[in-house]
């Protein structure tokens, strides 16, 4: 049995709250189903995910990376701001 594919997810963060955005539905329904259980407030638009702020979202961030989940900022996350702990994760694709 192989591995399933990874999943890159785009993050974007303000001051207030952090979102991961999927390329696509199939992507996004694989994201949530991984956030099932204790991520019960995560904001329901199209393609992203509200996964909170500091702590809550370094947190969920840690429980999905060692599931397969690549993280790369989204292009919309200025070039300034893309620093922290995004890139220490273990998935990043530091871009």
């Amino acid at each position: 049995m192989s591995a399933p594919e990874a999943l890159v997810v785009a993050a974007s963060t303000s001051p207030r709250h952090t979102w991961l955005w999927a390329a696509n539905e199939t992507d996004l329904a694989r994201l949530r189903q991984l956030l099932v259980g204790g991520w019960d407030d995560i904001a329901e638009e199209p393609l992203v995910t509200g996964i909170g702020i500091g702590v809550d979202a370094y947190d969920t961030c840690m429980h999905l990376a060692p599931r397969g989940v690549v993280f790369e900022w989204h292009p919309s996350q200025h070039v300034l701001d893309r620093y922290g702990w995004l890139d220490d994760l273990v998935g990043a694709a530091n871009s």
